[in-house]
């Protein structure tokens, strides 16, 4: 089936019945991205998805090459010592998928994608119970405040606490010990609660009553990189915007940690030579050539409330030569998508092209029509090679897949609302993803990062084909 053929399709379900796509998120919102909530206890029913994990906090990582790609300088880049605790970074954040830790480039990404949904369409479901008090979440139970915008705040909080407390972004938040990573189960189990003191003995009681715990701490990254600070300060900036009149204590510490990191990265970048004054985290990086078309769509179209009626004028060029783009694929494949051939299954980049075309669709109707909009949806739900399963669990007109890699893939099981990276491409001409096997990452694990672009996908993309 090509993709037209798809297309007309999905649009004949959309007028079968025209509200066929108003839960498209709900499990994803309702379910999967509040169980990955980190240092919050969280409950569903007579079920306890986790308890408060990680209250012990966090140390400095010591100079070291360590397990999943994490790395300490020869330098903490910080007034810490290694192994040495770092007050207050046990707050916020979100699990980066499968495991525990937290990415700070994925939840930069998380909390932008939030922001984005929250600015454009200010979604109000409300079914989330979060008290940041209490360290406690309640799946399905409403609260009075709409769940993105408490997402928002959760995911700050932490990002904000790096900046406080360290100086700089770490690069994430890990797991010390390689058993502890793998960990499946209760995330509150990983480690003891107690802090690690290498001076003693585990469970050692010090001189000032102080007891010793094991050294399961978990280890914060915080090597410097410039480019990371930049964009936390685009976030924070953004997040000041939206949390003013919700948490203006949050959206005021966010904008002075905006400023002083801006302005800090910028001239380590300038020690560095490093010319490029941060053009990609401005609001006219699509000014700097079309190295990644789509992402400098994005960039300008996120622009758009912020600038005068003018802009549209400037950008209409670039969104010109963008329709032109989405309509090359249809001579590179039967479903109009761009289809990754990495070691990671390219949902990630279909969704980022599904938010462009979406955005692009708003602002410019006349030049990206409303049929280009199907594109992904269907790739999404179950028109692609390999088989027919919808790669977002629960949600889907065939049948969703039911094994994902998660933090419960022990359980050969899924979380509602999960993405899956979908197919993965295997030399010379195979495409695969297997529904029996959920160990196999690069095809099925959902990322908090993807999950939260498929939340932005589909929030454009149900406002867009119910109109």
């Amino acid at each position: 089936m090509t993709s037209r053929q798809c297309a007309s399709l999905a649009y004949i379900i959309s007028r079968i019945d025209e509200h066929v796509y108003d839960k498209i998120t709900d499990a994803t919102t309702d379910v999967w991205v509040p169980i990955h909530m980190n240092h919050m206890y969280v409950n569903e029913g007579y079920r306890t998805w986790h308890g408060e994990p990680f209250k012990e906090g966090y140390l400095q990582a010591p100079p070291s090459d360590h397990f999943d790609l994490h790395s300490q300088g020869e330098s903490t880049d910080t007034k810490y010592k290694p192994l040495e605790l770092i007050p207050g970074l046990n707050i916020g954040g979100f699990f980066d998928a499968g495991d525990f830790d937290i990415e700070t480039g994925s939840n930069i990404n998380v909390v932008q994608n939030f922001i984005r949904t929250w600015e454009l369409f200010h979604p109000q479901r409300d079914e989330t119970f979060v008290s940041q008090q209490q360290r406690y979440v309640d799946l399905h139970r409403p609260d009075g405040v709409p769940d993105i915008l408490q997402f928002i705040e959760h995911g700050i909080l932490n990002l904000v606490a790096q900046a406080e407390q360290i100086g700089h972004m770490a690069s994430t938040l890990s797991n010390s010990v390689l058993d502890n990573y793998h960990h499946l189960g209760d995330a509150a189990s990983i480690t003891d609660g107690l802090h690690y003191d290498p001076s003693l003995k585990p469970y050692e009681v010090s001189a000032d009553g102080k007891r010793s715990g094991t050294p399961d701490d978990m280890w914060a990254f915080t090597t410097r990189n410039p480019r990371l600070d930049l964009q936390a300060a685009g976030v924070f900036t953004s997040a000041a915007r939206v949390l003013k009149g919700y948490n203006d204590d949050l959206a005021k510490r966010a904008q002075i940690q905006a400023d002083r990191l801006r302005k800090e990265a910028t001239e380590l970048l300038a020690k560095r030579n490093v010319r490029r004054n941060a053009q990609a985290e401005t609001d006219d990086a699509w000014l700097y050539g079309d190295a990644n078309l789509v992402r400098n769509v994005q960039t300008a179209l996120d622009s758009v409330p912020m600038k005068d009626k003018s802009y549209l004028k400037r950008i209409r060029p670039l969104i010109v030569k963008f329709a032109e783009y989405v309509k090359s694929f249809d001579a590179q494949n039967p479903y109009g998508v761009p289809i990754g051939l990495g070691n990671w299954a390219g949902v990630n980049m279909v969704l980022n092209f599904g938010i462009a075309v979406n955005y692009a669709h708003i602002y410019f109707p006349d030049i990206v029509s409303k049929d280009e909009i199907y594109r992904v949806s269907n790739w999404l739900y179950g028109c692609h090679p390999y088989h027919n399963y919808s790669f977002v669990a629960v949600v889907g007109a065939a049948r969703p897949k039911q094994v994902f890699y998660g933090n419960n893939r022990a359980d050969f099981s899924f979380i509602p609302g999960n993405v899956a990276p979908g197919l993965l491409f295997r030399q010379p001409d195979h495409f695969e993803n297997y529904d029996d096997w959920p160990f196999l990452w690069g095809q099925n694990e959902g990322t908090i990062a993807g999950n939260t672009q498929y939340v932005i996908f589909g929030s454009s993309f149900k406002n867009i084909v119910t109109k």
